[in-house]
């Protein structure tokens, strides 16, 4: 028997309290992702924050979405991300993932996207035939320094066992690094880091234009730096959890950028463990900008620093970096919403849209 259970604010804060929720054979949503969810200032009372399933009484799955607004001209459009996928190994085949994406498409009326999905979950999205338009983003990461030690690792098992050579490579490479930047690098003063918006920041924000299609400004920001999804530990914590919940390194800043005493910039940054995302931008002088941001990356031995805001990057190409990697951020979103929106593609992804800006 399968049945299906969805959360909403109140419903989401009482799970988290419960015994019930600790005795989860695994983890549907950590607690801090769940405050982060029931505080998020684009979420109604009865929105679907949470869905789980059950398979004979047991759980599972899970499948988390993290209400958002589309402004398109002068339409607001209720969406959902689509933000956690899972369904437990013992229970894959039976077609749970479907269950969980035509109830999740159905409570937000088939206005419904999704981004930064793996593999396995893309080819369930083409399987359901519910997804026709994919858009693709292009941005850059930036290499400030060289970490082969820890990443090759990560793609290919095999070369742990020449780590020892990896770290070899990683220390002359960066011992040139540090040359080269302190050689290229001048001195700059015109930037200062704050980790809680200002109001100096809030009303520069304000006055600025539109920010892509979703159009976040102070209130998402502020709400952002103040419930992340990733929190700080330096011991590795086991929730049994299959998203990602703590980094030994997590944090946002805002960069304030200025042209003498006048500010031009507010740049928004999430750093993990050495690893900068840019998230979103506001400047009337992106070339002051990027040379500010530049400067941070290196002052704060950053590895590399993720952009997709074209303007910065074009800065950023004229800067001197270990070397550099394109990207590719793909989102997919409903029929129906593509109905809606019409035949053109008209929205403007920014870096911190989606459940990518927490993480």
């Amino acid at each position: 028997m399968i049945s299906l259970e969805t959360y909403n604010k109140s419903e989401l804060q009482n799970l988290v309290e419960s015994e019930k929720y600790t005795a989860f054979q695994f983890c549907p949503i950590s607690k801090h992702r769940a405050i982060s969810h029931i505080n998020n200032p684009r979420a109604s009372d009865n929105d679907t924050l949470l869905i789980l399933i059950y398979y004979d009484n047991r759980l599972a799955g899970y499948m988390g979405i993290l209400p958002d607004v589309m402004q398109l001209d002068s339409k607001r459009i209720k969406v959902g991300w689509l933000s956690t996928l899972y369904v437990d190994p013992h229970y894959r085949g039976k077609r749970l993932g479907q269950l969980l994406l035509a109830k999740a498409s159905e409570d937000y009326n088939n206005y419904v996207i999704i981004t930064e999905y793996t593999p396995e979950a893309e080819r369930m999205y083409i399987k359901s035939k519910l997804f026709t338009s994919k858009v693709t983003v292009e941005g850059t990461s930036f290499y400030y320094r060289s970490n082969l030690q820890h990443i090759l690792p990560t793609k290919n098992n095999k070369w742990n066992s020449l780590s020892l050579a990896l770290k070899s490579i990683d220390s002359i490479l960066n011992i040139y690094s540090n040359i080269k930047y302190k050689l290229l690098t001048r001195k700059e003063n015109n930037y200062h880091i704050i980790e809680k918006l200002d109001q100096e920041s809030k009303t520069f924000i304000n006055k600025s234009g539109k920010n892509g299609t979703f159009n976040r400004k102070n209130r998402e920001l502020e709400w952002v730096s103040n419930y992340p999804w990733i929190e700080e530990s330096a011991d590795k914590i086991d929730l049994n959890y299959q998203f990602s919940s703590y980094a030994r390194e997590f944090k946002f800043i805002f960069i304030k950028v200025y042209n003498k005493k006048n500010l031009i910039a507010v740049l928004m940054i999430s750093i993990r463990n050495k690893t900068a995302k840019l998230l979103h931008s506001f400047a009337t002088d992106h070339q002051k900008a990027a040379k500010a941001l530049h400067h941070c990356m290196i002052k704060n031995k950053i590895i590399n620093l993720i952009s997709f805001d074209d303007s910065i990057n074009e800065c950023l190409h004229n800067q001197s970096f270990l070397f550099k990697k394109e990207r590719k951020r793909h989102f997919m979103y409903h029929a129906d919403l593509k109905q809606t929106i019409g035949d053109k593609d008209i929205i403007e992804f920014k870096g911190g849209d989606g459940d990518t800006l927490f993480t």
